[in-house]
């Protein structure tokens, strides 16, 4: 069982956080060309209201948070991490 100081994990708590907001955030304009997120937010994305063609809730996240969900549950699962790989 992978055991860390109580700072490395609220860094790595942090970091996470981090993730899932910024893929929240930025869920609605991925993948879009400028143009039409411009033409959509004129006056800038604050609203965070979706593109057409989006199925998206205000404040969810993507499958890329899922996707970093699974990868950290099986290096914590096989207990093992390589930096260098």
């Amino acid at each position: 069982m992978l055991e860390l100081d109580e700072n490395t994990l609220k860094r790595a708590q942090g970091a996470w956080l981090a993730f899932l907001i910024g893929d929240a955030l930025g869920a609605h304009t991925e993948g879009r060309p400028h143009d039409e997120i411009r033409a959509h937010f004129p006056n800038g994305a604050i609203d965070f209201g979706n593109l057409p063609g989006r199925r998206l809730l205000t404040g969810q996240v993507t499958d890329d948070s899922e996707m970093a969900k699974a990868m950290c549950a099986s290096l914590l699962d096989i207990d093992d991490h390589d930096p260098n790989h």
